[in-house]
């Protein structure tokens, strides 16, 4: 594969708006033993019923698993000349390591006129992360619980909670989610409003 192919960065889609995005693979390289890998993975249809999304995001993964520094190269790139209010990681796919957090918050502090956003499994890659080194006040991580699903939650973020009717867990404050993240933008703000959204499923 060649050093300097392109990656495909997304300006938005239905549910997102106009949020410029970033996704790789889903199930593939997401963390083991996540329950909607086997079951309920939204991305996976996407990335099944469509050849255009599933070559976009299997040649986003192969770049930043073979050539980390062309993928960030090409997203901060991008991101300095669009200047977009807010980004979002990972429509598809997760954190894949350390290293990859460490790259996604060296973008955040080169470009703070941008907000950016992840939701994440990879609890144990954030928590290595911040055992260490401290994230960007402008990329905010949320954590996604499933229905029984435990993590370890040490540097307090945010959680995002998956309601199929048996999740009992959810705060009572938490933002319910109003389907449209351009026109509502919450999520960007829940480590300064103090609260957790939950998505219910349908």
């Amino acid at each position: 594969m060649k050093r300097n192919q392109l990656i495909s960065i997304s300006k938005g889609n239905r549910k997102l708006g106009g949020v410029m995005n970033i996704s790789t693979s889903p199930r593939k390289y997401c963390p083991e033993g996540v329950p909607c890998a086997s079951k309920g993975c939204y991305a996976f249809k996407a990335y099944r019923l469509y050849p255009g999304t599933r070559k976009a995001w299997s040649r986003n993964e192969r770049v930043a698993k073979r050539h980390p520094d062309s993928y960030f190269m090409q997203i901060a790139t991008q991101v300095a000349e669009v200047k977009p209010r807010l980004f979002r990681w990972h429509v598809a796919g997760d954190i894949l390591s350390t290293d990859y957090l460490r790259g996604m918050c060296r973008i955040a502090l080169v470009n703070p006129q941008t907000h950016f956003l992840a939701f994440t499994k990879a609890f144990d890659v954030v928590n290595r992360y911040e055992d260490r080194e401290v994230l960007p006040g402008n990329l905010v991580i949320i954590f996604s619980a499933w229905p029984g699903m435990r993590f370890d939650n040490p540097h307090g973020h945010r959680v995002a909670w998956m309601q199929d009717g048996t999740e009992t867990r959810v705060p009572e404050d938490a933002i319910r989610c109003p389907g449209n993240c351009e026109t509502c933008g919450l999520c960007y703000e829940l480590p300064r409003l103090g609260r957790d959204v939950v998505f219910h499923k349908h």
